[in-house]
């Protein structure tokens, strides 16, 4: 038998964090080299090696597995295919959290309502399987998806306070690591982004700006108060990590990172730290932001023309031309929507299209959600907003200290994400996926451990207050 979950979940210090790395190595060579490699390969050894090994952490220590994949999502950068890093890394955890699973006793499986809706949006997802365009598309995301239910499930189950700092803290690395990547991103994205010419915006590898901007927008808030609460040399790395998150925003141009980082401020500040950081905060916030700027296409100046092209574009404007639109998509297919990245199939029939091409989404979280995967999906996925933000309040005005300050910064990192989404959509991109619904098993174990200290605090036959 297994040895107890909650003890073999616990990341052993220092020789945690260098196994983790090692991991993430291993990991993102088995990735690449899986889909590359002929079955003559010399480097099979090695792939099978890295496996092994691999998949014992994701047994013994799952939580240095699910560390792993969140600092796994900037290697999308470097290489990206049919199967990314961070989803290597998850497959893995999802192995191990099933290993243990069936060798634990008693079986136990988390109650926890952010995590019923997650399941129950999978289930409105695998339904597209039955009446979608492209299957395979939909079976692409429905295995993910799957997969980090699992893994956000195992999670969730047996982390303890500890557990999901370590977790807050690898997604914190997550956005300084892609920051550094904008910085010097391999690939970067030029086009007509301004009314006055030729602009390059940092992608980060992921393809858009905008999903780089979400990503960035997620962990921003977690580097903020991890900066602002326990070890120094935890809260330098992650200080750091925020002004190299903040520069790489700069780089993306994206408006609705922008957007949602405020909100995520505003949010933090309710948190007294950052209340009498805040005459130091937003300043730094505003001066990086508007004269970061990228030695080989300098862009300073031109974040706040950007944000308010709303308003100069008019009808014009792109999004507003899918808002207008889009919701005819919805209204034909009401129930289960059109499958999981579907949108680009049906733009096209409904007029959407632009010189530059057909959109791959609906530029909005929400009416992509409704569309792809009906008005059932879209209140799951409601749903699993919030309660896993009503989850975050009760912890805040129960816990204190730590508890409270990791709260704060997850109810940040959710309500940025979906803020920023409001005018665009990267949860459909697999690594910012992964990055999103680690953080929600970080909501979710942080809230079952701090009811597990609840009971465990109370007198002997006292009832949970309802």
């Amino acid at each position: 038998m297994l040895p107890t979950a909650h003890r073999a979940s616990r990341p052993p210090g220092a020789f945690g964090v260098a196994l983790t790395g090692a991991l993430v190595l291993l990991a993102g060579l088995l990735a690449a080299a899986m889909v590359n490699a002929a079955p003559s390969s010399a480097i099979l050894p090695l792939i099978a090696a890295a496996g092994v090994v691999a998949l014992y952490v994701a047994i013994a220590h799952p939580t240095l597995m699910v560390a792993g994949a969140a600092l796994a999502v900037p290697l999308e950068a470097f290489r990206p295919g049919a199967i990314s890093p961070s989803a290597a890394v998850i497959g893995l955890a999802a192995i191990g959290v099933l290993i243990r699973w069936v060798c634990t006793t008693p079986l136990r499986l988390p109650r926890h309502p952010a995590l019923i809706a997650f399941f129950v949006l999978v289930l409105v997802n695998a339904a597209g399987l039955v009446f979608a365009v492209s299957p395979v598309d939909v079976g692409r995301q429905l295995v993910v998806w799957m997969t980090l239910l699992v893994v956000v499930g195992g999670f969730a189950l047996t982390a303890t306070r500890r557990d999901v700092r370590f977790v807050m803290l690898a997604l914190a690395v997550c956005g300084g690591l892609a920051g550094a990547v904008a910085i010097i991103d391999p690939k970067p994205l030029t086009g007509y982004v301004f009314g006055g010419g030729d602009v390059t915006r940092a992608t980060g590898g992921f393809g858009s700006p905008n999903a780089l901007g979400a990503l960035l927008v997620l962990t921003m808030p977690i580097q903020v108060v991890l900066a602002l609460r326990g070890h120094p040399v935890v809260r330098a790395v992650a200080a750091g990590c925020f002004v190299v998150s903040l520069v790489g925003m700069g780089l993306s141009v994206s408006r609705g990172a922008f957007v949602g980082l405020g909100a995520a401020l505003l949010v933090l500040a309710l948190w007294p730290p950052v209340r009498r950081m805040a005459a130091v905060l937003l300043p730094v916030v505003l001066v990086v932001s508007l004269v970061g700027s990228n030695p080989a296409s300098p862009i300073a100046g031109k974040v706040v023309e950007r944000l308010t092209e709303v308003q100069t574009a008019g009808s014009s404007n792109p999004r507003l031309v899918v808002w207008r639109k889009a919701p005819q998509i919805l209204s034909d297919h009401p129930i289960f929507g059109v499958g999981a990245l579907h949108f680009g199939y049906y733009a096209s029939v409904y007029g959407i299209r632009f010189p530059e091409g057909v959109p791959d989404h609906a530029h909005n979280l929400i009416l992509n959600t409704a569309i792809e995967n009906g008005l059932l999906g879209l209140a799951a996925f409601l749903a699993m907003f919030a309660t896993a933000l009503a989850a975050m309040r009760r912890v805040i005005r129960t816990a204190s200290g730590e508890g409270a300050a990791l709260a704060y910064a997850l109810a940040a990192a959710l309500t940025g994400f979906f803020v920023s989404g409001l005018v665009d959509d990267a949860l459909g991109v697999t690594p910012i996926g992964v990055a999103f619904f680690l953080a929600l098993g970080c909501v979710i174990g942080l809230s079952l451990d701090e009811q597990r200290r609840a009971s465990a605090a109370r007198p002997t036959g006292e009832t949970t207050p309802t």
